[in-house]
Order: C-alpha cells, then structure tokens, then sequence
C-alpha cells in the first residue's frame, strides 16, 4: 500500500467509510464497528477495569445505534471517530472518543425520523444482523444495568423512545451500580407504565348488524376495525358465503367475537358456540353479546386442547396463547378436548380454529365430531407458531386433515380458494409467500377444508 494512502487510512477517519461506500458495503461497515469493539476488550484484557468496561460499552453503544434506527450520520461519525483511535492503536484514544459520545445523551437519546424505519435493509439481512448484535450483547451481558438496557426498558416498557432528561437520569443511576432488577423493577413501577397498562373501559363500535366491543389495549386489531369498520376481510368474505340460517358454527379461539358477532347476526335460525380461555376477552365478548341481546350464542371458557388438563396462559390481547405448564408464576387456564365440550350437538355445520399455533393439538381432540358431523374448517396455519409453541412439525397438521378426508385449500387475500393436490404445495406456496413480502417466516395463511 501506498505511503499517503496508508497515512491517509490512518489519519483521515472518513477514508473507511469513503470505501465502503463506494463499494457498496455500508451494512458490513456496522459489522466491522461492532467486531472492533468487541476485539478492542479482548485486547484489552491485561489493561484496566475501567478502560475493559468502555470498549465493551462502545461495542453495545454501536449495536444499539443501527442504521436502522438512527441518523447515518451521527451514527457514522460515532463509528468513524471510535475506529479511527483504534486503527492508530491508541487504546486510550478509543477510550477517548468512546467517552465523548456515551456522554452527549442528546445524539443517543434523540432518534431520528427522517427515513423509513427499514432503511431498504430487507428481512433477511435485518433478522441476520440483529441475530448477531444479540450475540454480541450476550457475550458482554452483566447483572449491572446499562444504557442498553435503559433503551429497552423505555422500548418495551413504556412504548416510547426516550426524552433526554429522563435518558440522563437513567444513565446517572446506572452509573451508580443500579442492578437490571432494580431498574426493570423501578420502570414497572412507575406511574406511567402503570398509567399505560392498566386495563381501560372496552371500546364500543358500531356496525351494520350490530355493535361490537374492542380491547383498547389490543391496538393492531382496534385501530383496524375502528377505522375500516373490518378484520381479516378475506376471511369474512368466504366465512359469509358459506353461513346459512340454520347452521351451527362452532369458534374455537374467538377473541373478543369478531366471527362470533358476525355468525350470530347471520344465523337467526342456528347456533353459535364460541370457546375461549381469555378472561379479559371472555368479559369483552359478554358486555358484546348483551348489548346486542344475542340469545343464539353461548361461550365456554376453555382452551381446546387434546384431553383434559391444566395449561399455561400466555402472550397479550389478540396474541394470547395456550401451552403446557412451565413456571409456577403464570396465568392458567382449563383445557377440554372439543369432542367433550362440542361433541354431542346434534349437528355441526362449520367450524373456525385461530389459536397460535395451538391448532394441531386440539384438532387431535377433536376427531370424534369430526367424523360424525364432517363440518367445514377454517383454519389458521402458522407454520413457526406451531413449531415453537406446540412442538410440532407444520406439515403433519395439513396430514392429519387430509387423512381425515379433506381437501385442502389456502383463502388468498381476495377471498379466493386456491386449490392443492398435496400438502407439501402449501408448505412450498407458505414460503414463496414469506419470501415475496419478505416477512421471513412470521406470515400465516387461511385455509378452508372441505370434507370430500
């Protein structure tokens, strides 16, 4: 290399990201921050504590500050004036610089909304590169609270981003030695958290047949059917094709009644028999049924599950759900197979199933109507919930349907019934999905079966 280019790597603190740049690789530039300040402890293992303490700290400071997130030019001048004391192979200098810009809590608390939150990084890259800055987090994890910390206590807890004052207050206590305990416990008590999360008076909406009530803490499925006065459009176009008067429709999972409301308003005639474990759900979907004085629908407060036993209630609002016991601090809930809770109706016509990933089990409780009523099912078919909550393989879920004599069919975004001959095409038509919204692998789809 060159003299004055050498000189001018070394000197100019720009030089790297000039490259970069021009080549193209601007993620891989945060990679290159992140493994510096991780290398940067490592050689400084024979030197001070404190000096120990900072580079680690810079390294979390330089994950926390993605482009995904914050300006690309404080966080590239962060970056550029850390690597640059490094490159001169001034541990002190790092130290320096690492110093200055922990302490102006204005650049670190203050993001920036100038750009789309993805910044063109797609899925896959962001999951791979989240991935390893959690890695790199967990190789400097201590029981001492942080800043990373404080950022997602704000993030998680109190749903906003930090304003400066309290970023500095934070930052003094952590300082101080304040354990993750203390300060997790010190934001669950606070006033505002409590203000935020305490359970409000259910939000009351009219539409065309009847009125329904929402979970006002629930805001993905309340700001939709508030404003669009709709949920799962697709879903409730074939639903309402398929209801006749005089049909019994079973809704396993049914939330705050969405399907519920809508079956009962339709069915004047027929029965709805809703099951739901939830009980803020349970008391939203009740103050529903009386308000509109349905006398067609009853609700039992059960899990559908595969035999009778104790499970675990986990998750929030409409993401609530059902698994087997695993901690002695938990909500809990009854579960009941379907063919005991459903099982001696007279005739079921159609039966809807959306509960997280819990499907597979409790289609296993509920062969018996199966083969007795043959009724229409809707099904949720998240692959990745099943796997991490029932400990399944997706697949044997669409098996075990079409064993059972079904044709299996996924509910396009229109409404359409879009046909396969084997289950392993819906599995392939899962992951084009996922791959052509670039949702990696947390998208679902909405089948319907039909007995053959």
């Amino acid at each position: 290399m060159a003299t004055d280019q050498w000189r001018e790597m070394t000197c100019n603190p720009y030089w790297f990201r000039r490259q970069l740049q021009s080549q193209g690789a601007w993620m891989w530039y945060h990679y290159l921050i992140v493994g510096a300040g991780f290398a940067s402890a490592v050689l400084a293992e024979r030197l001070s504590f404190q000096l120990r303490r900072t580079c680690l700290k810079s390294a979390r400071y330089f994950t926390k500050n993605s482009p995904t997130l914050y300006p690309p030019t404080t966080t590239a001048r962060t970056c550029d004036l850390f690597l640059s004391g490094y490159l001169r192979s001034s541990c002190q200098g790092a130290k320096a610089e690492a110093e200055k810009f922990l302490n102006a809590q204005k650049d670190f608390a203050t993001p920036w909304h100038g750009r789309t939150r993805n910044n063109g990084m797609n899925s896959d890259r962001r999951a791979e590169l989240t991935k390893s800055l959690i890695t790199l987090l967990s190789e400097v994890q201590t029981d001492q609270a942080d800043v990373a910390d404080i950022y997602f206590c704000y993030r998680l807890l109190l749903l906003r981003k930090a304003d400066p004052e309290g970023w500095n207050h934070w930052r003094k206590r952590a300082n101080s030695k304040m354990s993750t305990s203390q300060l997790a416990g010190s934001f669950l008590g606070s006033g505002e958290f409590k203000h935020r999360w305490k359970l409000r008076k259910a939000t009351r909406v009219s539409l065309k047949d009847y009125a329904l009530y929402l979970d006002p803490d629930d805001v993905d499925v309340t700001r939709g059917i508030a404003e669009g006065q709709i949920y799962e459009p697709h879903v409730t176009k074939v639903l309402k094709r398929e209801l006749k008067p005089d049909y019994v429709f079973v809704d396993v999972g049914c939330n705050i009644g969405w399907f519920l409301l809508l079956a009962a308003s339709m069915l004047s005639s027929g029965k709805v028999i809703g099951v739901e474990p939830n009980p803020r759900n349970l008391q939203i979907l009740f103050h529903s049924i009386a308000e509109n004085g349905f006398s067609n629908v009853t609700v039992l407060p059960y899990a559908a599950t595969d035999q009778q036993k104790l499970l675990q209630l986990s998750g929030h609002a409409a993401y609530g759900y059902v698994h087997s016991v695993d901690g002695s601090d938990a909500e809990y809930v009854n579960g009941m197979p379907l063919d005991e809770l459903v099982g001696r109706e007279p005739k079921i016509d159609v039966v809807k199933i959306d509960i997280e990933g819990h499907e597979p089990i409790a289609f296993r409780g509920m062969r018996g109507l199966i083969k007795t009523h043959r009724p229409v099912i809707f099904s949720e078919f998240h692959p990745r919930l099943i796997k991490d909550f029932s400990r399944l393989q997706p697949q044997d879920y669409l098996h075990d349907m079409a064993a059972l004599g079904y044709r299996l069919m996924v509910i396009d975004f229109q409404g359409n019934e879009i046909a396969f001959d084997k289950t392993e095409q819906i599995m392939d038509y899962w992951r084009i999905q996922n791959e052509k919204y670039g949702s990696g692998d947390t998208m679902h789809l909405d089948l319907i079966a039909r007995p053959t």
